[in-house]
This record gives structure tokens, sequence and C-alpha cells, in this order.
């Protein structure tokens, strides 16, 4: 992993190495996105996202026990003994490429450390869109004391909207491939 933070880990998710989970990191959460906002920009009526009872404050209670879900089946996983875990992928494997001293090594994943890196990658995005959540309550009045543009504002807010629903639409893609797994594949060989 060489000099990248440790607690950046999580993220090497992202360099996993498959055809079929480009659809669900990039894919799903794309199309979701753009459809969250197309219809954010067609609604008549402004909808409460930062407020008390708003749509943020719901998401994040939800992440609030997302994370120990992620977190205990990370645990379960990485502890749980099943030959089937521990055997790489039947059809395309999962591949890592990574740079340990100073040489790229890449390796093929065994379902168990696919698990680890979803869920571990999981929990990471849902603190991080928990963070981002609350930190945009914080500052929406500071944001419009500082920026008085209206369609300036506008743009940002549409621009915050995409982010955070491509960052929560990820999390549901991953958090679905993961309960499959969960469900059915780590039951077959």
């Amino acid at each position: 992993m060489g000099k990248e933070l440790k607690i950046f880990t999580p993220l090497l998710y992202l360099k996993l190495e498959n055809k079929s989970l480009s659809v669900h990191i990039w894919g799903f959460p794309l199309l979701l996105a753009v459809f969250i906002c197309v219809i954010a920009l067609l609604l008549s009526e402004s909808v409460n996202v930062y407020g008390d009872d708003g749509l943020i404050r719901s998401i994040n209670q939800l992440l609030s026990i997302l994370v120990a879900f992620y977190i205990a089946s990370l645990a379960a996983i990485a502890t749980f003994k099943n030959d089937v875990l521990d055997s790489k992928f039947a059809g395309e494997p999962v591949k890592l490429t990574v740079k340990r001293s100073g040489k790229k090594e890449t390796e093929e994943l065994t379902r168990r450390k696919f698990l680890c890196f979803l869920f571990a990658y999981c929990a990471f995005v849902a603190m991080a869109v928990f963070c981002v959540g609350e930190l945009a309550i914080l500052l929406k009045n500071n944001v419009k004391a500082v920026i008085q543009n209206d369609l300036i504002l506008e743009i940002l807010k549409l621009g915050f909207l995409f982010c955070y629903a491509f960052a929560l639409s990820n999390l549901l893609s991953t958090t679905l491939l993961g309960l499959h797994y969960l469900a059915d594949r780590i039951h077959r060989p």
C-alpha cells in the first residue's frame, strides 16, 4: 500500500478489477443520481433537505444504524469458518493491484477478502456521507451569507445534491451486492 494513509484502506475497493463490479460502483449510482437530480428539478415545491426533519437528517439516522451493520458484517466475514469463503471466485476473478515495497503486485482475491473490502468500503462511505450531511446542515446558512447570488446558490445546491445522491446510490448498490453475496453466493461453490 505504500505511503498512503492507512485510514483510506477501505477505498481499495474502488481499485478492484472485475467487469461486473464497475456497474455497481459507477454505472447504477450514476444513473440513480441523475434520476434523483432530474426529479428534484421537476418538483414544484421545495423539498426540506437541510431542516431538522429534513432529508439529510432522515438519511443520517439510517446511516448511523448501517455503519454498525457494516462493521458487524465485516467482523463476521473475517472470522467465519467456511471453505467457500476462502476459495477464489468461480468465473471471472476479482483482482487487486497494489504497490508494495515499490513494486506493483496483482492479487486474485478470495471471496472472504472481497467481502471484507466491500463491507469496509460501505462502512467508510456511510461514515463519510454522514459527516458530509451534518456539515451541510451546519454550513447551510453560512454559505447563504457568503454567496448571495441565487443562480450560484442553485448551481451549488444541484452540485451538492448530485454528489450526495451519487454517494448514497453507490452505497445502496454496494450494499445490495454485499447482501447478494451474504444471502446466496457464499453458499455456492
